[in-house]
């Protein structure tokens, strides 16, 4: 379980949320890069007519005040693609290692 710990530690550390969430055409107020808060509309608790997530920069983290969900880019991915925590984890590093071998190449 450490190790699972320290994987989530390291991507959470290596892994902007906000590039995260633009790939998932999450729809901001503003531009979300370099702003240290920004506001959005959650993508989780259905309709949502007024912003009422917002996004933490400094901590890589989100927080919506209309479903009381916080999450970061583990469980965010593990939400979006119906995956449990370790399902989230191998997801998230395969995708990487693709992205890596494609450069690569």
């Amino acid at each position: 379980m450490k190790d699972l710990i320290k994987t989530k530690e390291l991507i959470i550390e290596q892994l902007p949320l906000v590039d995260v969430m633009l790939r998932y055409r999450v729809g901001f107020v503003f531009n979300p890069r370099g702003a240290d808060q920004v506001q959005f509309k959650c993508p989780f608790h259905g309709r949502d007519n007024k912003p009422s997530a917002r996004l933490y920069n400094t901590t890589n983290s989100c927080y919506c005040w209309v479903c009381k969900k916080s999450w970061d880019v583990v469980s965010f991915i593990g939400d979006k693609e119906n995956l449990n925590f370790v399902q989230s984890l191998k997801h998230i590093v395969e995708r990487s290692e693709e992205r890596r071998v494609g450069k690569e190449c």
